[in-house]
């Protein structure tokens, strides 16, 4: 809530330095922008950059298209430790991720000015990998799961990686605060189908395979964030 206060008082400040100043819209042919988005319209949980590169073309006043490239890598380490066993030695546990994702929509505005709203579609790809070597004593052959992860409860494999595409209906609005800066937020109505990778299990020269599965999801959502966007 801090960070969301500190935002809107940026803002504040911006519109009040600018106040008077001769509006020029960047709804212009050839016009772009680059696009910076901020989690969740649904509790206002604007402390955090949704990482990725944006970009956003005028194709007329009124037609706009935008992309998007969304890299996520992520690695975590547990140092080895046996509570029954403190003395003991062993290799640590590790666990990595890398997703990747791009995206495309079109934006239709239906006014020109200050604030603007505008209704639109797009698409969304996305695929997370994942791997995890598990924590052992010393001497022991460590375990990797791809695409997965072992219950440490019951010592099961479970797919935990995927691949999904999406569509995406979208209505919003734009609204600039000074000439090259504008917020906007917006609802989507999407359709994504969901692919599990089955997860594979290897211990030595053993391995296991577990297969994953298919999901589909429709609904009403704030996924488009809070977004700025800066012309140049």
């Amino acid at each position: 809530m801090k960070k969301l206060l500190a935002i809107v008082g940026i803002l504040v400040v911006m519109t009040a330095l600018t106040y008077g100043q001769e509006f020029v819209s960047s709804q212009a042919p050839g016009a772009k922008a680059l696009l910076f988005q901020f989690q969740g319209l649904d509790n206002l949980n604007a402390n955090a950059y949704a990482g990725g590169l944006g970009m956003k073309f005028f194709l007329s006043e009124y037609l706009a298209l935008r992309t998007v490239v969304n890299i996520n890598y992520d690695t975590y380490s547990e140092p080895y430790y046996d509570s029954a066993n403190p003395t003991q030695t062993g290799t640590d546990y590790e666990s990595n991720s890398f997703g990747i994702g791009v995206g495309a929509a079109i934006e239709y505005h239906l006014t020109k000015g200050r604030l603007t709203p505008y209704i639109g579609a797009g698409v969304q790809f996305y695929t997370l990998s994942t791997e995890e070597l598990e924590a052992v004593p010393s001497g022991t052959t460590q375990p990797k799961v791809e695409n997965g992860y072992m219950d440490p409860a019951t010592g099961d494999i479970v797919p935990n990686a995927s691949t999904s595409i999406g569509v995406v209906l979208l209505i919003g609005g734009e609204y600039y605060i000074t000439n090259g800066l504008s917020l906007s937020a917006e609802y989507q109505i999407g359709l994504k189908a969901e692919s599990i990778k089955d997860a594979e299990a290897t211990i030595g020269a053993v391995s296991l395979k577990v297969p994953g599965g298919t999901a589909t999801d429709i609904g009403i959502t704030t996924a488009g964030f809070l977004t700025l966007a800066l012309y140049f």
